[in-house]
């Protein structure tokens, strides 16, 4: 939630901690140079909106309960969200008076196993009508607003209501809805998935698929649980494999473990060699970006098991990837990861993705450097084989500077900085103990 408020804030991706104190802080410091009211729907507990009540803004709170003590946390309001309760004969006649686009989102969202739905799935289930349909359900009262802007949630009586109407229907019909909501669910992640990872890509249509995702994954990962039961072990793994670019961009979402442990699974029982080393290789990547601290053998584990499966991996770059993930736990480790990152650079040459292969040089480069083998060093970025670009250029210039050629070094850091400003490529870097800047 605090991630959500900071992106909204305007703060940008990289400088989100992954720490919640970090977070809380910065959040606390953006909303001490304006004025601003939070709202925060939902809500359960008193600690759920109280993270978000600050001493210069105004906290508008929505609750089902009553929350006592939630006035000692700043200028807060709390509304209650109770609606008067209908006999199930009522909501019966109010569901039948429906037209049949409105009924039939009415029925749907009673299998869906998520209680939020958002608008790109809603148009995958409903085509054409699906406007209609909720601007009819949210004028009997039933729909509301919720998540994602476009999304929505059926009020908490009206979901008690169809899904007991929907647990009461034959188990054949009660599959071909889940196979319903399946396909559509499939068909928004994985075009949108496509759409980010598009090699030629506009940023505007990448912004707005990475949302598409976002917004969709609560209801994506809760699919995913309940397919699980039924064995539709390819369509979980798709949907998982669908929902890293989210992941990518943005790591410290809540839900990255979950997915990609269901899909593991479901590629296990599929035979699906590449997916499952592939999500256990991302596993273990989130694992060491953003993981538990206490249990930091959760990444070893999944990198071990990836490994075990090399032999029987038929993609050059995924076997880069899976030596790039275990250099990266070596670094972390304090291990040497010369060993891992010659793997790395090795299979991503092979397979041709140059750009890859670049960052695994330059990183490689920078590990011989931290081990004392700057010369080394020096000769691998140099080589008339070496790749450019402006990670390599970084790299050489480390070199160069421990070996105290400063001109050397200070070209190839302004060849860095030349080559970044062209690509429009920017990324934090720490200097020391220094913060961030």
């Amino acid at each position: 939630m605090l991630a959500h408020f900071l992106r909204a804030l305007g703060v940008w991706d990289e400088f989100i901690s992954p720490r919640f104190a970090d977070r809380f802080h910065a959040l606390q410091q953006v909303v001490a140079q304006r004025r601003i009211v939070i709202v925060v729907d939902g809500v359960s507990l008193v600690p759920e909106a109280a993270v978000a009540a600050y001493p210069e803004g105004m906290l508008l709170v929505g609750s089902h309960r009553p929350l006592n003590g939630l006035s000692l946390h700043g200028d807060t309001v709390c509304l209650s969200l109770d609606s008067p309760v209908l006999p199930d004969e009522d909501l019966d006649a109010l569901v039948t008076a429906l037209a049949t686009p409105a009924r039939d989102l009415y029925r749907l969202l009673g299998h869906l196993p998520a209680p939020t739905i958002g608008p790109a799935l809603a148009r995958a289930l409903l085509h054409s009508a699906d406007q209609t349909a909720i601007t009819e359900l949210a004028a009997a009262g039933l729909l509301v607003p919720a998540g994602a802007p476009g999304g929505f949630r059926l009020r908490v009586q009206a979901l008690a209501h169809t899904r007991a109407r929907a647990t009461a229907e034959p188990s054949g019909d009660r599959l071909r809805v889940m196979r319903r909501i399946t396909d559509a669910c499939l068909q928004v992640v994985e075009q949108a998935a496509a759409t980010y990872t598009s090699p030629a890509p506009d940023d505007a249509a990448r912004r707005a698929a990475l949302e598409v995702l976002n917004a969709e994954q609560h209801s994506v990962t809760q699919l995913m649980q309940a397919i699980t039961h039924a064995q539709w072990h390819q369509e979980v793994w798709r949907l998982a494999m669908a929902l890293r670019p989210l992941y990518d961009a943005r790591a410290y979402e809540s839900y990255w473990h979950e997915s990609h442990t269901l899909g593991v699974e479901a590629a296990l029982w599929d035979g699906a060699i590449d997916v499952q080393a592939e999500l256990r290789t991302q596993l273990a990547h989130r694992e060491l970006l953003c993981g538990d601290p206490d249990n930091p053998e959760r990444a070893e584990k999944a990198i071990a098991s990836a490994q075990e499966l090399l032999p029987l991996v038929s993609s050059g770059r995924l076997r880069g990837l899976i030596w790039q993930t275990l250099a990266e736990l070596d670094e972390d480790r304090g291990r040497d990861p010369v060993p891992a990152w010659k793997q790395a650079r090795r299979w991503f040459t092979e397979a041709q993705d140059h750009a890859d292969a670049a960052v695994a040089t330059a990183r490689l480069g920078h590990a011989l450097v931290a081990a004392g083998r700057a010369e080394e060093a020096v000769t691998l970025l140099t080589g008339a084989v070496a790749p450019s670009g402006a990670h390599v250029d970084l790299a050489r210039a480390a070199a160069h500077r421990v070996l105290g050629q400063y001109g050397p070094a200070l070209s190839a850091a302004m060849d860095a900085a030349e080559h970044a400003a062209r690509h429009a490529r920017y990324r934090l870097v720490r200097h020391g103990n220094h913060p961030p800047g």
